[in-house]
Formats: structure tokens, sequence, C-alpha cells
């Protein structure tokens, strides 16, 4: 292989040069544009974290500036409710005092009142005892005093024989008690077979003497028996005992009332109906017998 001139030699070191040199110009334009990106990426960084900063302390800042307001706020509330809740709480103790004051007052009115009350009601019941004691201590007398009054022609008078109505249907079912009204007196009449049950507590007349013949009952009315008719209303008498044993709803009460007592059988008739009983009277008026009853009895 030949080699060329000088000149040939000079030639390809420029062009070698020339190569070189270009190859170190891109080198070092690249070098310059990675230095030149990498220092906008780190302004670009912190141009946002600044920013982020900058944010953040503009809102803390409001917080602030809204919690000093609230604060303020507070304040100014407390200063002008600070004198009006003393003078409310003030005002309410008084209130409280007075009204402690006036209810102790009523309370002592109205104990006093009751202890007053206590012995009116005291005092009445004693007097009501003495008045129910007396009412029995009378009616014993009067009753003891019928007994020993009695006439001796009444002693003399033949036994009043009488006979008992039928017993007819009533409304209902009943229990019938029978009385037999002679003379002004009550003679209450031992239960009939039949007809009514034994009554605990009733005094009954020992000396009627009842007995059963073929087409109805006889009643025999010894003279001198028997309770009066008004003691025998009052609260020992012997219908006073019959009717508070007694229910209206299942008894009914049949008197046997002689022409002689039958205007006294009015006070009877006022009693009865102001209780509610159900009664049926018969008039013994030999040889007729009227009979009556309150409206719903059927005969």
């Amino acid at each position: 292989m030949r080699r060329g001139g000088a000149g040939d030699i000079s030639s390809l070191d420029l062009l070698l040069d020339t190569i070189c040199n270009t190859f170190g110009g891109i080198v070092f334009i690249a070098l310059l544009l990675a230095i030149l990106a990498q220092a906008a990426g780190e302004t670009a960084k912190v141009d946002t974290t600044a920013e982020r900063r900058r944010l953040e302390n503009t809102r803390r800042q409001q917080q602030v500036e809204e919690l000093t307001a609230s604060v303020h706020a507070l304040e100014k509330k407390l200063q002008k409710s600070s004198s009006p809740p003393a003078l409310a709480t003030n005002t309410a103790a008084s209130d409280l005092a007075q009204a402690m004051a006036t209810n102790a007052l009523l309370r002592a009115e109205v104990e006093a009142k009751e202890a007053a009350v206590a012995a009116v009601k005291s005092s009445l019941g004693a007097e009501r005892l003495k008045d129910s004691e007396k009412d029995r201590d009378v009616a014993l007398i009067r009753r003891k005093i019928d007994e020993l009054a009695v006439p001796a022609s009444r002693e003399t008078a033949p036994v009043a024989v009488r006979r008992l109505p039928r017993v007819g249907k009533v409304a209902g079912t009943y229990m019938t008690r029978w009385v037999a009204v002679h003379r002004g007196r009550f003679h209450m009449i031992d239960p009939i077979e039949h007809t009514s049950k034994a009554l605990l507590g009733v005094e009954f007349d020992p000396a009627v003497r009842v007995h059963h013949e073929p087409d109805s009952w006889v009643v025999e009315l010894p003279p001198g028996g028997g309770q009066p008719i008004r003691a025998g209303c009052e609260r020992a008498g012997v219908l006073a005992a019959l009717l508070a044993k007694i229910a209206p709803q299942r008894h009914v009460i049949r008197f046997m009332v002689d022409p002689d007592s039958f205007a006294e059988f009015n006070y009877i008739k006022e009693l009865l109906v102001s209780r509610g009983y159900r009664y049926m009277f018969s008039v013994q008026c030999p040889p007729y017998f009227f009979v009556r009853g309150t409206p719903d009895d059927a005969m």
C-alpha cells in the first residue's frame, strides 16, 4: 500500500480534528442541556414547595383570625350578661325565701284547721255514739212499757185466727217473708215450709202458732204478743232487724193487716218504699180479703 504525500497527511489530520471538535461540541451541548434541565427541575420543585407552604400559612392565619374573633365575641357576651344574672339570682333567692315563708304559714294554718276538724269529728262521733245508745235504750224501754201496759181485756181476748193468702207467682224468683199486723202490733211469723228459710238474728214471735190445713196455712195470734209498729220500725225493732238481713232483690214481704191497724200500715209502706223492698199486703176483714202489693207483683 502506497502512502500519500505531506499534503494528504495534513488533510486527514484536519478532518480528524474537525470530527473530534464536532463530537466534543455535541457532548458539551448535551451536558449543558442536562445541567439546564436539572436546574429547571430544582427550580420548579422549590417553587411548588414554597406555594404549598404559603397556602398552609394562609389557612392557619385564617383559623387564627376566626378563633380570635370568636374569643372577642364571647368576651363581649360575657361582659354584657355579667350583671343581670347576678341580679336574677338574687331576685330568685328572695322569691324562694318568701315562698317558703308563705308555705310555712299556710302549713301551720292547715294543720290548725285539721286539728279543729279532728276535734269536731271526735266530738260528733262521741255524740253519735251517745245518740245511738240512747235510741237503743229508748226502744228497749218502750218495748218493756208496751209489754207491761197490755190491757187486761186484751190478755183475755180470744186468739185471733188468720189464714195466709195463697202465694201466687211473683215476677222473678223471690223468697217470701210473712208479717202479721194485728191490733197495732207486729207479729213476726216463723218461716213457713216451701216459702222461706230461717234467718239468723231475726226475732220471731214464739207465741204465734202456724199449722197447715188442707187448703191453706192458718196462723194463731195470741193477745199481748208482738211489738208496736213504730217501735218495730226503729233500729232495735223486729222489722228493722228483718230488713237488715234480707236483700230487696231476693225477697218479698207479705203482710196480713187487720182493719184496726190499716192506718198505721202506711208508716210501714213508706219505710219499705224508701228502701226499695217489694211487698204485698192483705186486709184481713172476714169474710173478705183485699190483697194489694207493688205494681209489678203478680198475685
